[in-house]
């Protein structure tokens, strides 16, 4: 996986954004080593870590509309 950063200047604005996009990924990683890649959609959107997942992708995109 790479980092963010490396983004910087091509998709990413600035190091903020890569910030944002990695604990949005860091957090998504982290309910799929709990539910498998098999889960289904149901068992990823009851994860207790789910709504973290959402709030940090709201927040990265409400940083990328600014």
């Amino acid at each position: 996986m790479r980092d963010p950063i490396e983004s910087i200047g091509t998709v990413l604005h600035d190091e903020a954004e890569a910030d944002a996009i990695r604990a949005v990924v860091t957090a998504v990683v982290a309910v799929s080593a709990r539910q498998g890649a098999a889960a289904t959609d149901a068992a990823w959107y009851g994860d207790q870590s789910w709504p973290d997942v959402r709030r940090l992708a709201a927040d990265a995109l409400a940083g990328r509309t600014r």
